[in-house]
């Protein structure tokens, strides 16, 4: 059986898993900028795998250096509904 026009194309499409060139390195900006744009590198520095070992690390680390510890604006705060409105 043979088929032609586009499927027949597509059926005898050879799909090869490692690329004829090397992959060029992409600036850290220029990727930002296409992740931004949609334009993920799903395969690459985008990878889940990436992402993930990234998030580790930085859990792992801790908060950076230098910065000040969140503050609990819910001690010391009286809420609205025990707040007493007096008349002089």
């Amino acid at each position: 059986m043979s088929v032609s026009g586009l499927a027949g194309e597509l059926a005898s499409l050879k799909l090869d898993a490692s690329p004829q060139q090397p992959m060029e390195a992409v600036p850290e900006h220029e990727r930002r900028e296409r992740w931004e744009r949609g334009q993920v590198d799903y395969l690459g520095e985008d990878s889940f795998q990436k992402i993930q070992e990234r998030i580790d690390s930085t859990l792992q680390s801790g908060p950076p250096q230098g910065q000040p510890k969140p503050v609990d604006k819910s001690k010391g705060a009286v809420p609205k509904a025990s707040r007493k409105h007096v008349r002089k």
